[in-house]
C-alpha cells in the first residue's frame, strides 16, 4: 500500500510538472511576418512577441541550404515586436533557396521558448516574375510573352525525355525551376558564390532551380535548346545519385550534359583539333574535381568532356554510360569507376578516345611526326644509295649517246 501511494505521488508531480511547463510555454506566442529584403542587399526580419514575463534575450536562428547554421540576437522594441536586420552582403544566400528560421526566447525567469519554423523562398525580387507551370517544371520570366515561356517548356519536357532514354530518373524529386534571364550580365550577378560570371546557365541541383540567360533575338530558339537541356540534365544526375553525386567526375557530369543539348556545339570539334595539333589537351584526370576558371581553357575542358561522353556512347553504348553511373555512386574515386565499369584506366580510354576521334585524319602534327621518323632513313639513303643512283643515271646516258652515233 505504501508503495502504491507513493507510485500515486509520484505521477502527480510528472503531472504537475508538464502542466507547469506547457503553462509557462502557453504563456509566449510569435507570429512572424513575411521577411522583406533587397536582393543581394539585406532581409529584415519582424515579428510580434506576446509573453506574460517580459524577455530577456531574443535570438534569430536561420537556416539555409548549403550553408553553416546562423544565430543572431535579434532586438526586442517593447511592447511587442521583434527585428532583426541580416546582411546578404557579409553572408550571402543562394539564390532561389528555402530559407527556414525561428526565434528562441529566454525569459526573465530563466525559462527558454522556442518558436515554430518559419519560412520564405530567397528569389530575386529585383524583377517582376511571370510563371507557366506543370506537375514537373515551373518556368519563371519577366521578359517576354506567354510563346516564349511555352517554348522553355516544351524544351524542357522533351530534354527529359531524351535523358531518361540515357538513365531513368527517380520521380519524386519536386518540380524544377527554371528562372530565365533576359541577359547574361542579369544572370551573373545571381551567381554570387560560383566564381564562373562567364557562363550562360547555371543549376543549383540541390535546390532544383536552373537559371539561364536568353536575351531578345534570332539565336534564343537555340540557346534555349541548347541551355535548358545542359541545365536539366545535371539536376536528374543529383536525383539519381543524391549524395553520391559529388563522386560524378566533372568531365562526366558535363560530358553527359552536353550530349543532351539538341544541337552540338559546332566549335567543340574546331577547337580541340587545335588544341591537339599544338599539344594542348588537357589530360583527363585534370578534369575529375574542377574545371579550369578561365574561360579559354575551360571551353576546352568542356569540348574534350563532350567528345569523350560522345566516344563512350558510340564505342559503349547506354550500358557503358550506366556502369560508370553505378561505379560512381559507390563512392570510388575518378580513375577507379573507369576501372570498375569498362576494365581499363582513365588514360587508357583517353589514349583510345584521342587515336580514334582526334588522330585518325592527317594533320600538320602527324606530318612532323612522320617526317621524324623518315629522316634518318632519308640520311642514310643519301649517304649509301644516292651514288649507286647517280652512276646508274650516268652510264645510262652514255649507253643513250653510243645508240645515237651508231644511227
Amino acid at each position: 500500500m505504501p508503495k502504491k501511494i507513493l507510485v500515486f505521488f509520484l505521477l502527480i508531480a510528472i503531472w504537475l510538472g508538464a502542466g507547469h511547463h506547457a503553462q509557462a510555454e502557453s504563456g509566449v506566442e510569435i507570429s512572424a511576418q513575411p521577411p522583406s529584403y533587397t536582393f543581394g542587399g539585406q532581409i529584415t526580419f519582424q515579428a510580434t512577441i506576446t509573453t506574460d514575463i517580459p524577455p530577456q534575450d531574443i535570438q534569430l536562428i536561420l537556416e539555409s541550404p548549403g550553408l553553416p547554421s546562423f544565430v543572431g540576437a535579434a532586438e526586442f522594441d517593447p511592447p511587442h515586436q521583434i527585428i532583426y536586420v541580416y546582411s546578404l552582403t557579409q553572408r550571402p544566400l543562394r539564390a532561389f533557396s528555402t530559407v527556414v528560421y525561428r526565434y528562441r526566447v529566454t525569459l526573465e525567469n530563466g525559462e527558454v521558448y522556442t518558436s515554430p519554423d518559419f519560412s520564405f523562398r530567397y528569389e530575386d525580387n529585383r524583377y517582376t516574375w511571370q510563371v507557366l507551370e506543370d506537375e514537373d517544371f515551373r518556368i519563371s520570366w519577366y521578359e517576354g510573352d506567354v510563346e516564349f515561356a511555352q517554348e522553355i517548356l516544351d524544351v524542357v519536357r522533351e530534354g527529359r525525355v531524351k535523358f531518361e532514354a540515357l538513365l531513368p530518373t527517380p520521380q519524386d524529386g519536386g518540380p524544377v525551376n527554371i528562372y530565365a534571364y533576359a541577359s547574361a550580365s542579369e544572370l551573373q550577378s545571381t551567381l554570387m558564390m560560383s566564381g564562373q560570371t562567364w557562363v550562360a546557365g547555371h543549376a543549383d541541383p540541390e535546390l532544383g532551380s536552373i537559371v539561364v540567360s536568353l536575351p531578345p533575338g534570332p539565336a534564343r530558339s537555340l540557346e534555349i535548346s541548347r541551355q535548358v537541356p545542359h541545365e536539366l540534365a545535371h539536376i536528374l544526375l543529383y536525383r539519381i545519385m543524391g549524395d553520391e553525386y559529388q563522386y560524378l567526375p566533372r568531365w562526366l557530369n558535363e560530358g553527359i550534359a552536353s550530349q543532351m543539348e539538341e544541337y552540338p556545339n559546332p566549335d567543340y570539334r574546331l577547337y580541340l583539333e587545335k588544341a591537339y595539333t599544338e599539344e594542348r589537351l588537357i589530360p583527363m584526370d585534370e578534369l575529375c574535381l574542377r574545371f579550369p576558371s578561365d574561360a579559354a581553357t575551360s571551353f576546352l575542358a568542356y569540348a574534350e568532356a563532350d567528345s569523350l561522353t560522345a566516344y563512350l556512347l558510340e564505342h559503349y553504348g547506354v550500358e557503358g554510360i550506366r556502369s560508370l553511373i553505378s561505379a560512381y555512386e559507390t563512392g570510388v574515386g575518378c580513375n577507379r569507376g573507369v576501372e570498375i565499369a569498362l576494365e581499363k584506366d582513365l588514360s587508357q580510354l583517353s589514349g583510345e578516345w584521342q587515336a580514334a576521334v582526334l588522330g585518325s585524319g592527317t594533320n600538320s602534327r602527324q606530318i612532323v611526326e612522320a617526317g621524324r621518323g623518315f629522316l634518318p632513313w632519308l640520311v642514310i639513303f643519301g649517304i649509301v644509295f644516292a651514288p649507286i643512283v647517280g652512276l646508274v643515271i650516268f652510264r645510262g646516258r652514255q649507253d643513250e649517246n653510243v645508240e645515237g652515233g651508231d644511227g
